[in-house]
């Protein structure tokens, strides 16, 4: 993959109310690239580390493969690679130290025996490292900064690699790249990034997450038809302060049957626990027998059933959900497969012989159509969409008017009488459509919690602050319809609309509004821009604007959570300029003396 990953940025943060100010980083957010042609062989690498690719060691080690000569190893079981899963388990980086350790590794297919049948000796004879490379920003070899050297016994064909000399310094913000050889030859590789932050003096270190979009689903124990599917993700708390944990964010996942389109399996109301913050942390889902909740959904029973299947995942916090994401896989001949657009890696857990595959998935989740796709009659819909305009909101049946440059939200629809059928476990998605009069100017899929009585909570920024990280889900093309109208008063109709069956169609909300549009609507069309070329940012461009050119000085963001404007007094030397934050406002600032209103001072040192 030039990867469709999913990378977690971290900035700082200062949370405002009222005349009280706490220093902390802001939450990991988690961005996304444009969708690029699959790659079979791919590993679930980090795109904040460079454009490399794991590339695909079998090219790389044609010569070794069809080797015959006595003493070559014997490689017909496969290419040798990484089990994934043992890279978040067996390697960490200290916080405060920078200290780089593998604990140890799990490698696939690492042959056992030579082309003469001998046994591999990996004492004395072949040689197995893991060797960790300093990359520059484009994400290719410039340094080595250290080499472990492996021992391996084996456990269900998968090498438990014991490492010797793992521990090195990694004090340097940027890519790195870690490498398994086999006498000396590259057989498979994984990029990775180290975030560097210094505040006080004291610098902190970070690993990038390495699968981004990626999570895995662990399939079937060895030997076991009751082996429930439990799907894994991971998270990690990661700021400067001394914050040993954090509350998680609750998550449900469901599994729908594309054959028949309906739920076979899900996982509701699950708390996320705590995000660990010296390690990665392993969040397990699972799922329940959608024909009995009581009973867990087993990998045996899915394997049975051959056709295409669609996981969709939703996290937040208080039953509003910022997140979504959905995997699509196939069953054949009994066996999980990859589908167009969404690749699937199979790995091995040499502990304890369960099968995992590994699932990318699409951050939006939405169908991707062509063109607009025509909405249904909205006759006799009432409108019950609210509105967040700036700092304001417009709720049903006040009137709404907007104007170039404000940043607009869809909030919620107030359903009448509504009726939520859980039962169905369906999350549809809601398909918003923007008109003047019948002609469609945008369009934008949204995945959403709807089932046949509706939509409730619906929440996507329109016009999205281009200051901010924004997500796959929140696109452009709204601010782009906007900005591209003729100066003057334009009467506007928000349309959103679910699918909630194989061609069968709903309204579900309805907003009119107004927009006074000026010549060129120079601020929308600076929005868009901005947001264009954020969309558009590689993840090494990303780190480089929100890590300072990996571990500049210390900026501070400012951020007003509270429902009313503040002032700041901010000082540098002769500077006393105030600054008004409005609800819902940034400030970025690079380390100064902060003065609040009240007239107590906080000092933010690079």
């Amino acid at each position: 993959m030039k990867s469709n990953i999913k990378s977690f940025i971290i900035t700082a943060a200062a949370i405002i109310c009222t005349a009280t100010a706490q220093a902390q980083l802001g939450g990991l957010k988690k961005l996304t690239e444009k969708k690029e042609p699959k790659q079979k062989t791919e590993a679930p690498a980090d795109a904040s580390a460079g454009n490399t690719t794991a590339k695909p060691a079998a090219t790389q080690q044609k010569s070794s493969q069809s080797a015959t000569k006595a003493g070559e190893l014997d490689f017909s079981a496969g290419t040798p690679q990484f089990s994934y899963l043992s890279l978040f388990r067996e390697i960490e980086l200290e916080e405060k130290t920078g200290r780089f350790v593998i604990n140890g590794m799990s490698v696939i297919n690492l042959p056992q025996k030579e082309q003469g049948g001998k046994e591999a000796d990996y004492n004395n004879g072949h040689k197995l490292h893991l060797v960790v490379t300093k990359a520059d920003k484009d994400g290719k070899a410039q340094k080595e900064i250290g080499r472990g050297t492996c021992s391996p016994s084996f456990r269900d064909n998968v090498a438990l690699l014991s490492v010797s000399n793992g521990s090195m310094q990694l004090t340097e913000g940027g890519n790195y790249i870690l490498d398994f050889s086999i006498d000396g030859k590259s057989f498979h590789t994984v990029p990775f990034f180290v975030k560097k932050g210094t505040k006080d003096g004291q610098s902190k270190y970070f690993l990038s997450d390495p699968w981004g979009t990626w999570s895995y689903i662990k399939l079937i124990e060895k030997d076991n038809p009751y082996f429930a599917v439990e799907m894994g993700y991971y998270h990690a708390l990661q700021t400067m302060d001394d914050k040993a944990s954090a509350d998680g964010k609750d998550v449900t996942a469901k599994l729908l049957y594309e054959e028949t389109d309906k739920v076979v399996a899900a996982h509701l109301n699950t708390s996320g626990g705590r995000y660990s913050k010296r390690k990665w942390m392993p969040m397990m889902l699972t799922f329940y027998d959608a024909e009995n909740m009581n009973s867990p959904f087993t990998g045996a029973k899915m394997l049975k059933k051959d056709g295409n299947y669609t996981l969709r995942v939703r996290f937040g916090k208080n039953g509003s959900y910022d997140e979504a994401y959905v995997y699509k896989f196939a069953i054949k001949n009994g066996k999980m497969a990859e589908r167009d657009g969404y690749p699937l890696v199979m790995d091995k857990d040499g502990y304890n012989g369960i099968d995992i595959a590994w699932l990318k998935g699409d951050a939006e989740g939405a169908v991707k159509t062509e063109g607009f796709v025509t909405p249904s009659p909205v006759a006799g819909v009432k409108e019950n969409i609210a509105f967040g305009i700036g700092n304001k909101g417009c709720r049903p049946p006040a009137a709404c008017s907007i104007t170039d440059g404000d940043i607009v939200s869809l909030s919620d629809m107030v359903l009448d009488n509504a009726t939520r059928d859980m039962t169905s476990l369906k999350d549809i998605p809601c398909m918003l459509t923007l008109r003047e009069g019948d002609k469609i100017i945008a369009q934008h899929l949204w995945e959403q919690s709807c089932d046949e009585s509706g939509c409730n909570q619906l929440y996507i920024d329109l016009v999205t602050n281009p200051d901010n990280l924004i997500f796959k889900n929140q696109s452009t093309a709204f601010v782009e319809a906007l900005a591209s109208l003729s100066a003057g008063a334009h009467k506007l109709t928000l349309v959103a609309e679910i699918e909630y069956s194989k061609g069968k169609k709903k309204v579900v909300g309805l907003r009119n509004f107004s927009f006074n549009s000026v010549a060129g609507n120079p601020k929308y069309t600076a929005i868009a821009a901005k947001l264009a070329k954020r969309l558009n940012m590689t993840e090494n461009e990303l780190n480089a604007e929100f890590w300072e050119k990996f571990g500049g000085p210390d900026v501070v963001t400012l951020v007003n959570n509270c429902s009313r404007t503040v002032w700041l007094r901010k000082s540098i030397g002769s500077d006393k300029a105030e600054v008004r934050i409005p609800p819902g406002g940034t400030l970025n600032m690079i380390p100064m003396m902060v003065t609040w209103s009240n007239g107590t001072s906080v000092r933010y040192a690079g």
